[in-house]
């Protein structure tokens, strides 16, 4: 059975606690591309072994920054052709000079790229884990600042017999976007006789809409 690391516990006395103190800092939305929400979700798990090995948050923090530099890819693919070359260094130039953050929070997210390149090229000092949940609040909150509550459209695998949605499979800005894309790849989306694939609009208020019908 796992044992609490008792340098944790000098912080967080309880699991309860913890997971208490993890949840407010680190969490999805409504409005977060959906690959932005599995990625969390994920974090959140290592985030829970951490409470067990104090070592592991180093390597939170550090997935935390991949998370936030795959953010800012999805958010800025249409500025670049061969966004996947660019640095992120250049992504966080971009974002500046778009707006998209503060020009504070950019310079502290500069000090926080330097440590994937640390982790790769050089070994790593001792780490503070509350500087580390800290960095990862600061990575995730600025994922919710490029993605704020937004109208949005949704293709849904949809249960026709209970009138629910099931599982929402990809996302875009535009009704004419999702109804392209669905309609181009026809073959990845087969209706049956319980179930369907439907377009569906969001608003700003998280309130969902069939647009199809509409």
């Amino acid at each position: 059975m796992l044992q609490p690391d008792p340098n944790v516990l000098l912080l967080f006395p309880t699991f309860d606690a913890y997971q208490k103190q993890v949840s407010t800092l680190v969490y999805d939305s409504l409005f977060l591309p959906l690959e932005m929400v599995t990625e969390i979700a994920k974090l959140n798990d290592l985030l829970e072994v951490c409470y067990f090995k104090y070592s592991l948050f180093e390597l939170a923090q550090l997935q935390s920054v991949m998370i936030f530099e795959k953010a800012l890819r999805i958010k800025l693919y249409k500025e670049y052709k061969t966004i996947t070359k660019i640095k992120l260094s250049v992504l966080l130039d971009k974002a500046l000079q778009s707006g998209l953050l503060h020009k504070q929070v950019i310079a502290h997210l500069r000090t926080l790229k330097d440590l994937r390149n640390k982790a790769v090229h050089h070994a790593t000092k001792s780490l503070d884990a509350s500087e580390a949940i800290q960095n990862i609040a600061l990575l995730i909150a600025s994922i919710h600042e490029l993605f704020p509550p937004q109208d949005m459209y949704f293709i849904v695998l949809y249960d026709t017999e209970n009138q629910t949605i099931i599982q929402k499979l990809r996302y875009g800005f535009s009704f004419e976007e999702v109804k392209n894309y669905k309609e181009n790849n026809e073959e990845l989306y087969p209706s049956t006789n319980t179930m369907a694939y439907k377009l569906i609009y969001q608003n700003s208020d998280g309130k969902l809409e069939d647009c199809e019908n509409s």
